[in-house]
C-alpha cells in the first residue's frame, strides 16, 4: 500500500484502493472506494461524499474513520459499483 502523508486535496475526485492516507486533508473531494485496500489515519474531511462499493464494509469503514475528523462529509452506498459523478 502506497503511503501519501500530510497533503492537502482539494476539488478532487480520488480512487482510494492502494493508497494510506496519514494526516491528510480533503476537501470538496469526491472519494471512491472499491475494496478493503485502503486505509486514513489523522486525516481531515470536509464536504466530501464518500462512494462505497457494495462489497466495502461500513462498519470497517466506520473503524478507519475513528482517528479522522469529518466536517459535512456523506457516506454513499454505491449499489451498481459504478463511478457516480456527483455535484
Amino acid at each position: 500500500m502506497e503511503l501519501i502523508q500530510d497533503q492537502p486535496f482539494t476539488n478532487e475526485t480520488i480512487g482510494l484502493d492502494g493508497f494510506a492516507f496519514h494526516r491528510c486533508a480533503f476537501e470538496d473531494c469526491v472519494l471512491m472506494i472499491r475494496s478493503e485496500g485502503y486505509h486514513f489515519e489523522q486525516c481531515v474531511f470536509r464536504n466530501v461524499r464518500i462512494l462505497i462499493h457494495p462489497g466495502v464494509s461500513v462498519p470497517a469503514l466506520a473503524r478507519r474513520l475513528a482517528s479522522c475528523r469529518c466536517e459535512d462529509t456523506v457516506c454513499l452506498w454505491n449499489p451498481d459499483g459504478a463511478v457516480q459523478a456527483m455535484a
